[in-house]
């Protein structure tokens, strides 16, 4: 389980990034730690990897979705 953010700029370019030393790219975001809400992981995953400063009014949910690990051959992820 991860939360993950669309971030989109005036452009209409989409954010994405990679974790190093893998080759794919995905939304930013990540797993949660214990007893935090998909929200308050977004929050946090987004202040320590991008540096950006959130609160919960300013995420819109998009839904749950699920897929391949993109980094994690034979997992699968569920994201918020």
């Amino acid at each position: 389980h991860v939360s993950a953010a669309v971030i989109v700029d005036d452009d209409g370019r989409v954010l994405v990034v990679r974790k190093q030393g893998t080759t794919r790219f995905m939304q930013p975001g990540g797993k949660p730690e214990p007893g935090e809400s998909p929200a308050q992981t977004l929050i946090r995953e987004l202040h320590e990897e991008l540096g950006l400063l959130l609160d919960e009014a300013d995420l819109q949910p998009l839904g749950t979705f699920i897929s391949e690990a993109a980094n994690e051959p034979g997992h699968r992820v569920v994201a918020e």
